[in-house]
Formats: structure tokens, sequence, C-alpha cells
């Protein structure tokens, strides 16, 4: 029983998965259109299966830890490979090829986050460069003596701190 827990968790996190994929897909086009309403509701969206994901991701580590604890498989370590590699038969090819989908799910997320955090990036450079374009340096508002004008008071202050 624990076994087919274990299965069902692993194929709700590649579900959810593939809808993070989609919605990094999602945030990278509105990225490129500059599309900040659409990337606020992918946000939002993305949230909600972030959320879900925690809770069966801890059903997960729970149903792993319990069939650790039944004596299945022994406590070297509490992992999805560890217990795959203890596993015959059915089981086995059942639970290896739900754990190679998700891995391979989860590299591809990886991927496609790090691609939008160089959109996001470049755009914020993009958008400093812009400021600083537009907006003048604050050494353009302070007096400087025009070619040569130096005087001896050079550095001088109007009042005497001293006095």
């Amino acid at each position: 029983m624990g076994i087919q827990q274990l299965h069902s968790s692993l194929a709700e996190l590649i579900s959810l998965h593939k809808q993070l994929n989609e919605f990094a897909e999602e945030k990278k086009d509105h990225l490129m259109k500059q599309n900040i309403k659409g990337l606020e509701t992918v946000v939002r969206n993305e949230s909600k299966v972030i959320h879900r994901l925690q809770i069966v991701e801890a059903m997960r580590v729970k149903t792993v830890s319990e069939l650790f604890n039944s004596n299945i498989v022994p406590l070297e370590q509490k992992t999805v490979s560890a217990l795959i590699d203890q596993l015959e038969g059915e089981e086995k090819s059942l639970l290896t090829d739900a754990y190679e989908e998700l891995v391979k799910l989860v590299q591809e997320l990886k991927i496609k986050n790090e691609q939008n955090q160089l959109f996001i990036e470049d755009a914020l450079q993009f958008v400093q460069v812009s400021l600083d374009v537009m907006a003048p340096s604050a050494e353009d508002f302070q007096y400087t003596a025009q070619h040569g004008e130096t005087g001896k008071d050079v550095g001088r202050s109007l009042f005497d701190s001293k006095a």
C-alpha cells in the first residue's frame, strides 16, 4: 500500500511540475512582451501550484519515511532512489519511471527559471541604464571652476568655523 501511495504522490508531483514548466514558459513570453499584468497573473497562479506542491511533497516524505520505518527498506538513506534500489519487479519499474520523469521535469524547470532570471536581470539593467541617461548626475548641478580659473581661496569656506 505504501508503494502505491508513493507512486500517486510522484504522479501528482509530475503533474504539478508540468504545470510549473508551462507557467515558466508563459512567464518568459510575458517578460519578452513586457506584459506586467499577464506576468502578475501567472505568478499568482504559480504560487497556488507551489503551495499544492509543498503539500504533496510533505506527503511523499511522510510515505517514504513510513516505508523505511516499516522495515521494507533499511534505514541507510531515506530517499526515493534508495527505496527503488531495494524493490524488485513491477513496483521497481513503476517507481523508477515516475522518479526519472520527475527528475527530468525538475531539471527542465530549473533551466527555464534560470533563463527567466536572466531576462529579468537584463530588463532591470535596461531600466537602470535608461534612468541614468534620463536623470542628470549630481555633478551637473555643482559649480566648478571654468578653464583654469583658480583662486587662492579654492577649498575655503566663506564662514570661519572657529569663530
